[in-house]
């Protein structure tokens, strides 16, 4: 098992090896630029001490008992300062409901306050049924693309809504879209205070915010903090300051993937490792940030396709070396982890066929020669993938499967055509140069 008292134990005996595979792909020359972009990330794997216990409990054979009990030790303070949280942003989006929404017996609600609060929020201050009223909601119920079965839930929980709210005695049937997504964003507010609360006051939080501080010798603002603190995914950012200056993280909460039952931990953290090795600046390989969101830049879902396609092949290449960063050998995975695969049929064969540039641009960020080389085609081919990737993502969660078979048709076939004929000409043209 993993040990829960150093985290990061086997990712630092293997990291030199990973440089070195990086150092074997892109380039000696490029070596001292890939050890200083590395060097210069700070990694996390560590998961909230309520992730440590739920895993602990089920490994309790396999840890000594003091370390055991320091795992429970540490939990009990952590849950001590989240219902203390929880408790005060409760109270305020209590006031807030029945401020706005203009509630007054307030004696029935005294009674049943965790029924009433869940109806306008989970334990999270994430959505609940109220949000069935939102005019996002109200929306997808008019619309011909949402399936029947998103349109049915919505209408389910708008009458349970209804119900509850009736045997309250409060008189607050269909809610005005106008407050609930006035709500909505109100609640959104309240969820930042809650997590700031725990990431500046538990010792969980503050542990990282002095590895983070010790290695940037930077003090982060709460809201940015708690941000990282709470990944729930493996993610790679950058902690801006004056929009000038990054400071590059990998968070990975493993603990929270295990128990989540993900089985290719080890090609998630190469993935993002191969982000920080493409990283300069708020350049990150054939992409770059829009208003600080990578996801939405130029190039972004062809960019990480890409990255996971040499992610697998890094993975495979550490596994056949017999070297397992956090995976079980005897049970996981390293291809289909990664939703960027379902696209892996309209793009692998081009991006495997043309590597070489791909990986010179992306490793200097230099998009603009992937438009000298393919020409007009190009930012055609990355806007129609970086839409088909966002339908997909749409079409899982409104759980309809319309989306799960993308394989290669007749226009990304003309877009790759297209390409190929500006390449081939560009070559000519270098050809004859020479």
């Amino acid at each position: 098992m993993i040990d829960l008292n150093d985290i990061s134990k086997r990712f630092n005996q293997y990291k030199s090896i990973i440089i070195e595979m990086l150092i074997d792909y892109y380039g000696e020359k490029n070596r001292d630029t890939i050890v200083n972009r590395i060097g210069s990330v700070y990694f996390n794997f560590s998961s909230t001490p309520k992730d440590n216990y739920q895993y602990a409990l089920t490994h309790c054979d396999d840890m000594s008992k003091s370390d055991f009990m320091l795992c429970k030790v540490k939990y009990i303070q952590y849950k001590r300062k989240n219902n203390r949280s929880k408790k005060l942003n409760n109270s305020l989006l209590r006031k807030y409901i029945v401020d706005k929404f203009s509630i007054h017996n307030l004696d029935r609600i005294v009674e049943d306050d965790d029924i009433f609060l869940s109806l306008f929020s989970d334990s999270l201050f994430n959505s609940s049924q109220i949000d069935s009223f939102s005019s996002r909601s109200l929306k997808r119920q008019r619309s011909s693309q949402v399936s029947k079965a998103v349109k049915d839930r919505i209408q389910k929980d708008q009458e349970q809504f209804n119900c509850i709210m009736e045997n309250f005695g409060i008189e607050m049937k269909d809610p005005p879209a106008e407050l609930v997504d006035q709500f909505i964003l109100y609640r959104k507010k309240i969820q930042l205070n809650y997590k700031n609360y725990i990431a500046i006051k538990s010792k969980f939080g503050k542990d990282i915010f002095k590895e983070m501080k010790s290695q940037f010798h930077l003090r982060l603002n709460p809201s940015i903090f708690s941000d990282i603190v709470f990944r729930e995914n493996a993610f790679s950012g950058s902690v801006v300051v004056n929009g000038q200056a990054f400071y590059n993280y990998v968070r990975v909460p493993l603990i929270h993937l295990l128990n989540k039952d993900v089985k290719g931990l080890d090609v998630n953290i190469i993935h993002e490792i191969i982000h920080k090795a493409e990283t300069d600046g708020n350049r990150v390989g054939i992409t770059s940030y829009n208003q600080g969101n990578p996801d939405m830049g130029e190039n972004a879902v062809l960019n990480d396709i890409r990255t996971q396609m040499l992610a697998i092949r890094f993975t495979k290449q550490l596994h056949d070396m017999g070297i397992y960063l956090y995976d079980d050998p005897m049970d996981c995975k390293v291809e289909g982890e990664s939703d960027y695969e379902w696209l892996f049929p309209i793009a692998e064969a081009f991006l495997e066929k043309y590597e070489d540039i791909f990986k010179e641009c992306s490793f200097h960020n230099i998009p603009s020669k992937l438009y000298d080389y393919f020409g007009a085609a190009f930012q055609k081919y990355s806007v129609y993938i970086n839409n088909k990737y966002h339908c997909f993502k749409k079409s899982l969660s409104e759980g309809s499967p319309s989306f799960l078979n993308i394989k290669m048709d007749d226009q990304v076939n003309r877009f790759i055509e297209n390409m190929e004929i500006s390449y081939n000409s560009k070559i000519k043209v270098k050809d004859k140069i020479k």
